[in-house]
């Protein structure tokens, strides 16, 4: 819900997990970073970045990054 609405898939540039799997850590749980990149909505020669960590174990970082991919996939289609 977050991204649909704020960031429309054609302000979207990329997803993935840290490249250094890197990992949160807050009540002694460690949670996977991930984030996104997206068209600045203020400067059209920008770009902005997002990171976020997983927060629910029934969602986990992996299937939000590959929703996210096979969406921006089938834009592009």
């Amino acid at each position: 819900v977050f991204f649909r609405r704020h960031y429309p898939l054609t302000t979207l540039r990329f997803c993935g997990m840290d490249p250094e799997q890197r990992k949160w850590q807050k009540y002694c749980k460690p949670s996977w970073i991930f984030g996104f990149v997206a068209k600045s909505q203020t400067e059209s020669q920008e770009n902005v970045c997002h990171l976020f960590a997983e927060y629910d174990p029934v969602q986990p970082a992996s299937q939000v990054i590959s929703l996210v991919r096979t969406l921006l996939q089938d834009t592009e289609r």
